[in-house]
């Protein structure tokens, strides 16, 4: 369902609202600005990034998906969290760290919608499936972020991103 055309702008602004640190705000900044507002005119869409000192050993970036369901309504609403693991970014050349993001917000653009029990269940997706969904989001997520007109930097560790396929 689409979004009424002020909600869009107020979306944005919120997500870069809740990243304190200059450099990264005006880097996901200039990557919110790139990205049409027609790919946030849907409630699935909905986003919170921010910031963190900590970081897992492998990840510059973590994308959490969450489902709040309405008791009273029993209706659910999906929410995403992108985390910017800073120490691990730091590293990183402003055009890797917006080839990061795009990617990131890629990945929440072309998923659908996550389902927590099919996904949880044992039964309701064996590994192969799972790694398989994986690879497709992370394709997806790869091609958004190349569309969009992020390019890793030729000198860093995503240098050779989007050239296999």
């Amino acid at each position: 369902m689409p979004l009424e055309n002020d909600v869009i702008p107020a979306k944005l602004a919120r997500a870069l609202g809740q990243i304190a640190d200059e450099r990264y705000r005006t880097l996901v900044g200039h990557v919110l600005a790139a990205i049409p507002s027609s790919v946030w005119d849907d409630e699935t869409t909905d986003f919170s990034i921010h910031v963190s000192d900590e970081a897992p050993p492998r990840a510059y970036i973590g994308v959490v998906p969450f489902t709040f369901v309405d008791l009273d309504s029993d209706k659910s609403h999906q929410t995403w969290e992108i985390v910017l693991f800073k120490r691990k970014l730091d590293a990183l050349s402003d055009r890797d760290i917006e080839y990061m993001v795009a990617r990131a917000l890629g990945a929440v653009s072309s998923s659908v919608p996550w389902d927590d029990q099919a996904y949880a269940h044992p039964q309701g997706q064996d590994a192969i499936n799972r790694k398989r969904e994986t690879a497709r989001q992370e394709h997806a997520a790869t091609e958004l972020a190349l569309l969009w007109g992020f390019t890793p930097d030729p000198g860093g560790p995503f240098a050779s991103h989007g050239k296999e396929q």
